[in-house]
C-alpha cells in the first residue's frame, strides 16, 4: 500500500481526493505518505495499529462518550462522502452536551477545504462556553 502511495495520481484518485472539495497539493500528499514508506519504525508501527484494531473498538469506545463532562462540538463537513452529516448528528447524540456545526463546501477533511469556517465554529463554541461558565 505505502509503494503505491508513491504515485500522485493514485494518492490522490484512490487515497486523498475524495476526503477534500478542494485540489491537493502533490507535496502535501508526498509528505503524508513519507514517514510509512521511508521509516521501517512507522511502518512496524502502523502495522501493529492495523492489526490490533478489533471490529468492536469504535462501538466499544462509543459507550463511554457520556461520561465527557465538557462541551463537545462536531464540525462536520456538509458533503462528506463516508462521514455524512447524519452520522455526525448520530455521534453527538452520544455526548451530554454536544452540537453539530455544518460545515458547507467541504468534505471529510475540513480544515483543509474550510479552515476559515472551522476557525469560526470553534471559536463560536468556546465563546458560548466562557459565557455560560462566568454566568
Amino acid at each position: 500500500m505505502a509503494a503505491a502511495m508513491r504515485s500522485t495520481t493514485i494518492r490522490h484518485a484512490v487515497g486523498y481526493a475524495p476526503l477534500v472539495s478542494t485540489p491537493l497539493d502533490p507535496a502535501l500528499t508526498a509528505a503524508w505518505v513519507a514517514p510509512v514508506r521511508t521509516d521501517p519504525d512507522v511502518r512496524r508501527d502502523f502495522r501493529k495499529l492495523l492489526d490490533g484494531i478489533a471490529a468492536t473498538d469504535l462501538t466499544e469506545a462509543a459507550t463511554h462518550l457520556r461520561h465527557f463532562g465538557g462541551p463537545v462540538l462536531m464540525a462536520w463537513a456538509a458533503e462528506d462522502r463516508y462521514f455524512t452529516l447524519d452520522l455526525g448528528r448520530r455521534l453527538a447524540d452520544c455526548f451530554t452536551d454536544a452540537e453539530v456545526a455544518p460545515i458547507a463546501d467541504c468534505r471529510t477533511f475540513v480544515p483543509l477545504d474550510q479552515p476559515e469556517h472551522l476557525a469560526e465554529a470553534i471559536t463560536t463554541l468556546v465563546a458560548a462556553t466562557s459565557a455560560r461558565r462566568s454566568a
